[in-house]
């Protein structure tokens, strides 16, 4: 922790020089957290989050992917309580506190799980002249959305855990995360894609897998041959194309994975599921849409209303 505040007093020396003490200087609670957006690497087989967790040394929450926008929401939260006093003083921040004021005082915090080394970068400032809301017992409370690449992460493909730290030292007055020791940071790495693995994540988190680009589709079948999305987008496309020997194909593959649970990265494993498509009607509609091919010799898609596989 010395460190920290070492390295914590460095950046302090670079921020913006704000005129009075921000509200935790009185002591009482900090709480802070700082996550990247939903899980992107689940659902996962146990082979993939074994390999995943070796190559990184922990299994990954997020992946960051360097050649997408990713808009995903990242957030932040900070939250001061006060500490309990009969007749609180009224404080110079009373009800105008804002957080351009306050975020001269945090900063990120990232350690990577290969080499422990530490970075302290700052984090995205949001809304300056957004006030930090305070209730009738003098606590504040901060937090703001912004997307998940900003986070000032390096994109070395190495994983980071994140945090979020004061960047001067309060740790005498104030309990800075208490009751966290059972709580572990958000792991999360930057980086293209590397491996097969890797593409498919990217494919699925990215929605790519829904885009008629049919020769990453074939890719990810020659590395997992049951991958539900891709079989049925190739199905669709022949199906269109009024190709018989293919719709047979990518049909009957596409029955398969989805009536046995063949493809380890689909969202449900249980069939049937009605509600979200993948059902026995489901199933009987890709046969009837063979025959149409294969035995009629044309696409009938009047015969089908509208219905997407995810």
């Amino acid at each position: 922790m010395k460190n920290i505040l070492l390295l914590t007093a460095l950046v302090a020396t670079m921020v913006s020089v704000v005129a009075a003490q921000p509200p935790f200087q009185e002591g009482g609670k900090l709480f802070t957290s700082l996550f990247a957006g939903g899980h992107n690497t689940k659902p996962c087989p146990w082979w993939a989050a074994d390999s995943l967790s070796k190559r990184f040394g922990e299994f990954p929450y997020y992946i960051i992917w360097d050649d997408v926008n990713d808009t995903t929401k990242a957030s932040m939260h900070i939250s001061w309580y006060a500490p309990y006093v009969a007749n609180p003083p009224v404080s110079w921040w009373g009800d105008s506190l804002k957080w351009e004021q306050v975020h001269p005082y945090f900063a990120g915090l990232f350690t990577s799980i290969e080499t422990g080394d530490t970075l302290i970068r700052e984090l995205p400032l949001g809304s300056t002249g957004k006030v930090v809301s305070r209730d009738d017992k003098g606590n504040y409370n901060y937090s703001y959305e912004f997307n998940c690449d900003l986070l000032p992460i390096p994109d070395d493909g190495s994983a980071w855990k994140m945090e979020i730290i004061p960047t001067i030292d309060i740790y005498d007055s104030v309990e800075v995360n208490p009751n966290r020791s059972h709580e572990s940071p958000r792991v999360v790495v930057r980086m293209n894609p590397e491996t097969p693995l890797d593409s498919l994540l990217w494919f699925r988190d990215t929605w790519s897998d829904h885009l008629e680009d049919h020769q990453l589709h074939w890719e990810m079948l020659r590395h997992f041959p049951y991958f539900q999305r891709s079989l049925f987008i190739l199905f669709d496309h022949y199906y269109d194309d009024e190709v018989c020997d293919s719709v047979d194909y990518y049909g009957n593959r596409y029955i398969e994975s989805l009536v046995n649970n063949l493809d380890d990265f689909a969202s449900e494993h249980s069939y049937p599921t009605p509600g979200i498509g993948l059902d026995s009607i489901h199933v009987n509609t890709i046969k009837e849409m063979i025959d149409d091919i294969c035995i009629d010799g044309y696409a009938q898609r009047h015969k089908y209303p509208p219905r997407e596989l995810y």
